[in-house]
């Protein structure tokens, strides 16, 4: 079972404090298996709390851990980093306090050690070999910004009753340390990011109107990048980036605002299809109320008319 209580030694991947170790000789020890981090796994410094591994027991021994981080992976003959960043003393407990980590690609690993087989008279107790090295990329930078933003070709021509698709390509980003995860796209400042795009190529389906293209990308720690701006219109014709001015297109009927058609509509800028089916109620309501008043006016002058050619035939 993990022990409740932590140890808290605040930053451990700055410099090598001195700490007074018992002397150790390689015994029965099981050594610890690492748990959190995961191997190669990429944070921020803000999400970056502690290093975890398993509880070591041996009967009613008292069980300590020694842990190191290192910039690199050499060891010593006994297991232990040639050029250590970090050397934790004796902890009670099988986890420790990373918080405020600079950035960097470190490794660190664990051993045990059983203080109660330390011989009488010596400081020498029996250890555990050291663990595997695993890795952990601190990244608190966002990748460069995706450039190079093109529309290279029309699938279907675009017309005022269809719409089309736009194939678009972009410059890919930098990161210096965790590498790009993935490229996320948003049309006409919605707050909704479209796909995880793992390439540098998308398909959109856009309408006739104008329209503004964000693109950023995310690297492995989610720093997000600044977003590039694109603005293009779509136009009646097979070339797409125009600057002819836009043709608003509105829905008239529920099946418009389906499968993802009220994306499509620039004029009024819709947040799902359930306030784009409102829109269409609302307008087929207006033009129903329209018409009413339409049919009663043309009713009351046919009404007017015959009264007046009852009139004169009165008269004569």
């Amino acid at each position: 079972m993990k022990f409740l209580n932590k140890i808290v030694l605040g930053v451990l991947f700055a410099a090598v404090p001195t700490f007074s170790m018992a002397q150790v000789a390689t015994g029965t020890v099981p050594t610890p298996t690492h748990l959190s981090p995961a191997d190669n796994a990429a944070l921020k410094t803000i999400n970056f709390t502690n290093a975890d591994w398993t509880d070591i027991i041996v009967g009613t021994s008292t069980i300590v851990y020694n842990y190191e981080s290192s910039l690199g992976t050499t060891t010593k003959a006994d297991g232990s980093f040639l050029t250590p960043a970090f050397v934790s003393g004796n902890l009670a407990s099988s986890s420790i306090s990373t918080s405020g980590t600079a950035e960097g690609l470190y490794y660190w690993h664990v051993r045990a050690l059983n203080l109660s087989a330390s011989t009488t008279g010596t400081s020498t107790a029996t250890s555990s070999s050291w663990s595997s090295a695993w890795k952990i990329i601190v990244d608190n930078t966002p990748p460069s910004i995706p450039t190079g933003i093109v529309l290279t070709a029309s699938t279907t021509p675009v017309s005022a009753t269809t719409t089309g698709s736009q194939t678009w390509l972009f410059g890919t980003s930098t990161d210096n340390l965790s590498g790009v995860a993935r490229y996320e796209y948003s049309i006409n400042g919605t707050s909704t990011w479209i796909n995880n795009l793992l390439s540098n190529t998308f398909v959109t389906n856009l309408g006739i109107g104008s329209h503004t293209l964000l693109i950023r990308s995310i690297d492995r720690a989610e720093n997000i990048s600044t977003s590039s701006v694109t603005l293009f219109t779509v136009t009646a014709s097979a070339t797409n980036a125009t600057t002819t001015p836009p043709v608003i297109i509105t829905p008239t009927n529920k099946k418009e605002c389906k499968n993802g058609g009220w994306r499509n509509f620039t004029n009024p800028s819709f947040k799902n299809k359930k306030k784009c089916i409102s829109f269409v109620k609302n307008l087929n309501e207006n033009k129903e109320d329209r018409e009413n008043e339409d049919k009663d006016r043309d009713h009351s002058k046919s009404e007017d008319r015959d009264h007046k050619g009852k009139g004169r035939g009165d008269r004569d």
